[in-house]
């Protein structure tokens, strides 16, 4: 695949990324959620400080074809968002998976020849997991697929979604399709508690890249990072380390956002073009597959008291 002038080879290790998972999934029915049983030892502080609706045990996706290398680069990535915002409960790393895999073919950019649109978390996500995958700002969902051997897999097979708070706190009920959720309501005791089971999916998943949704999301994972180094003089691009690997860390506001950063309500939005796509550029260049195809050596990171605990 070539685009912009530079061969992509991306290579998939599923029998990796399906070990990972199994990994995750004990992890979880041991410290979060077994089935339909909630087993998380901080679930009574977390529902006693939110007085709403609370949803509980809502899990991660980790795509089939998570395992990645791109020219032979790793290229693992998370996205990290804040919580599902909406209904159901007890949602299983399968269940939550089947739902993003399904979603990305049930679904277009924009609505087009009887399929509806998605929302703008996922138009967002879309437009990101392009510029990662080096497919281009556009719409066509053609341009959403990568070769892997022959196969043609969607970039929702690719990558994780994380949300850091594997419960929602919400005000009033919320859509129990995927519609988008309500605005989250979490009080600092979920987030405080939530980080441990951030940093052990992390710890599993090893990604080289993690893209922060949010600028909260971004605040909470100082929560999580042992060491933090910026990686560009002036875009969002951070250099973290977690135990004894190192990635890189991007953040930006939330694709939804109902201001002018707002990213996802098309693939034009000025946010989208003046500062995602240049800082996913930086990121590319920095983890080793720069637009000219030269690798690039990373700067040791510096060794940094651990952040401040919200």
């Amino acid at each position: 695949m070539q685009t912009g002038g530079v061969d992509f080879l991306f290579r998939s290790e599923p029998a990796r990324t399906a070990r990972r998972v199994v990994a995750l999934d004990a992890y979880f029915r041991r410290a979060v959620l077994d089935r339909d049983t909630f087993r998380c030892h901080h679930a009574a502080d977390c529902r006693g400080s939110h007085p709403g609706r609370f949803l509980e045990g809502q899990l991660h996706h980790v795509g089939p074809h998570y395992d990645l290398t791109v020219n032979g680069v790793p290229r693992r990535i998370v996205v990290v968002g804040q919580e599902y915002g909406h209904g159901r409960e007890h949602v299983s790393l399968r269940e939550r998976s089947d739902m993003i895999c399904g979603f990305a073919h049930r679904h277009r950019f924009k609505k087009k020849d009887g399929f509806p649109a998605r929302n703008p978390h996922m138009r967002g996500t879309t437009s990101l997991l392009r510029l990662l995958f080096g497919r281009g700002l556009r719409t066509d969902y053609a341009g959403e697929f990568i070769d892997l051997a022959g196969e043609s897999v969607h970039i929702f097979e690719a990558f994780a979604l994380l949300n850091f708070l594997l419960c929602s706190a919400v005000t009033k009920p919320g859509s129990a399709g995927f519609r988008g959720g309500q605005p989250g309501c979490s009080t600092r005791v979920m987030r405080t508690n939530c980080a441990e089971h951030v940093r052990k999916a992390l710890e599993i998943l090893e990604p080289t890249v993690v893209v922060a949704q949010g600028r909260a999301v971004r605040r909470w994972l100082d929560m999580v990072w042992d060491a933090v180094e910026p990686a560009h003089r002036t875009l969002p691009l951070e250099r973290v380390r977690l135990g004894d690997r190192s990635m890189l860390l991007a953040s930006f506001a939330h694709p939804s956002a109902p201001t002018r950063d707002n990213w996802g309500a098309n693939a034009s939005q000025p946010y989208l073009r003046k500062t995602v796509a240049p800082t996913v550029a930086a990121l590319r260049a920095a983890a080793g597959l720069a637009p000219s195809g030269r690798r690039h050596k990373n700067p040791p990171l510096r060794s940094t008291a651990s952040p401040s605990k919200m």
